[in-house]
């Protein structure tokens, strides 16, 4: 989305590879590839190395061409993760485990099973992907769930744990007593749950400490890891046995996001319109041969790769707002994206300017 929101940044690509491991990405000069990969570690945590290999030299004249390589190492952390961090990893939060709130220039974590506190203290820390890599990356920061094992949950109680950093009770979660942008915008509270598949079905409950206090009311539906149903395998247990504290008590369920009325909304009429395009497609199979529905299939799924990942990479002649539903876009990656965005050209019209004035004074000099 960063590329395809943002051409001036893509204007000096010559050409892009897909390989095995991410990308290649060909420039003309070595100033523009670092630009580039700026850009990209200001919108992903990345580790940034260069490196120059000699094509060839003119040993007469005193020259030599040379292939600057600049690569990237994402950090391999997505947002809403969970995250086992091995005790001998250094920080607040080592030996316990982690949530990832906020993916940016560093991976911002939050503590997945934090102690009943008034504050947020010892709760929220940041990770720079230096320090990831430099202690030891993979083996002590090891993911244990992914977005998509996420469970839906229905709140039956909330009771905050402090008020000192918790917001009204607005739907919007304002803040009140004048917080502005740069407050906490979370708050520990103790939160009675239900799985949605059992709710109405047994009394089987949980309770939880989350950092989502100040969102969630009675009656809401939110998203979170179930661990005391999932299933692990023996490395897996092994890590997790040997990877905390001693005084870490393992959360029966780790609470991720709420879910908003929109979203709720798309689903349903998404749900509806799965229904209704099934109902055709059944018509039309009914209709086609066999072997004409096997080609149209295969060319379908053909022509939607090319353009899906076409659109990803921003190369297609539409409007790249567009391209993405506003509603689900991250509201804190659209705002980062636009600040970047600002920066860039606002470094552009500077070095226009500065142009012109070095152009002018040649004129006079000349005259």
């Amino acid at each position: 989305m960063a590329l395809a929101k943002n051409a001036r940044i893509r204007k000096h690509v010559l050409k892009i590879d897909s390989t095995r491991n991410g990308f290649d990405f060909y420039f003309l000069n070595l100033p523009e590839a670092q630009s580039f990969a700026s850009y990209l570690a200001r919108v992903a945590p990345m580790r940034i190395k260069t490196t120059k290999k000699l094509v060839s030299a003119d040993v007469k004249s005193n020259t030599a061409n040379l292939k600057h390589t600049v690569t990237c190492d994402l950090v391999p952390l997505c947002r809403g993760d969970l995250v086992m961090i091995h005790k001998s990893a250094k920080g607040i939060l080592s030996g316990r485990l982690a949530l990832i709130s906020k993916v940016s220039s560093m991976v911002h974590l939050i503590d997945a099973s934090p102690n009943r506190s008034p504050t947020m203290e010892r709760v929220l820390t940041e990770l720079a992907p230096e320090t990831y890599y430099k202690n030891g990356g993979e083996k002590l920061y090891q993911v244990a769930q992914t977005s998509n094992r996420m469970v839906r949950f229905v709140v039956l109680d909330v009771e905050r744990c402090g008020d000192d950093n918790a917001f009204s009770d607005s739907p919007d979660g304002e803040e009140q007593n004048g917080a502005g942008k740069g407050s906490i915008p979370y708050a520990l509270a103790d939160v009675e749950i239900a799985r949605e598949t059992d709710f109405g079905q047994n009394d089987e409950t949980f309770r939880c400490v989350t950092h989502l206090g100040n969102l969630l009311h009675p009656g809401d539906i939110v998203l979170g890891y179930d661990l005391s149903s999932s299933v692990l395998s023996g490395a897996a247990e092994w890590d997790m046995d040997n990877c905390f504290q001693s005084n870490f008590v393992m959360p029966d369920v780790v609470l991720v996001k709420k879910v908003k009325d929109k979203t709720i909304e798309k689903e349903e009429v998404s749900a509806d319109a799965s229904e209704s395009n099934d109902s055709k497609l059944v018509d039309a199979k009914a209709r086609m041969s066999k072997r004409k529905e096997k080609r149209r299939l295969r060319n379908e799924k053909k022509s939607m790769a090319l353009e899906e990942s076409a659109i990803r990479m921003g190369f297609v002649p539409e409007e790249p707002a567009a391209l993405f539903d506003d509603d689900l876009m991250d509201p804190d990656l659209v705002a980062d994206l636009e600040a970047i965005e600002n920066d860039l050209a606002a470094q552009e019209e500077a070095a226009a300017k500065k142009v012109a004035q070095a152009d002018a004074e040649i004129i006079e000099g000349g005259e």
